[in-house]
């Protein structure tokens, strides 16, 4: 799965490269964010390029919200299209994460 990863001070962003996050490559994503969340307690995860999510993509944010929380850790995404912005409203994602326009927002939002 192409990802980018970048930090800014104690931020890990992971800007996820694929249109999709579906059941035939959530696994392979997975398998790259795993490892880099022990390490991490501030994260974004960019969703710019990603235009379609199905449930086992949105288990990846779970999953992510679950290893961080246990940390007080936290989770904020940004780059989401209209489509998946609706969606992650009627998911009541806002409820777990901070979803913020840009990464740029979301950095400035753990800064605050």
């Amino acid at each position: 799965m192409p990802l980018e990863i970048s930090k800014k001070d104690r931020i890990t962003v992971i800007t996820i490269l694929q249109p999709t996050l579906e059941v035939n490559n959530v696994p392979a994503l997975w398998d790259e964010i795993e490892p880099i969340l022990p390490n991490t307690v501030q994260l974004v995860i960019d969703l710019s390029r990603v235009e379609f999510i199905d449930s086992t993509g949105f288990g990846i944010f779970l999953n992510c919200v679950k290893r961080l929380g246990g940390r007080n850790g936290e989770l904020k995404i940004c780059g989401l299209s209209d489509k998946l912005a609706a969606l992650f409203r009627l998911m009541a994602f806002e409820r777990l994460v901070g979803i913020h326009k840009t990464s740029e927002e979301a950095i400035a939002a753990f800064e605050e």
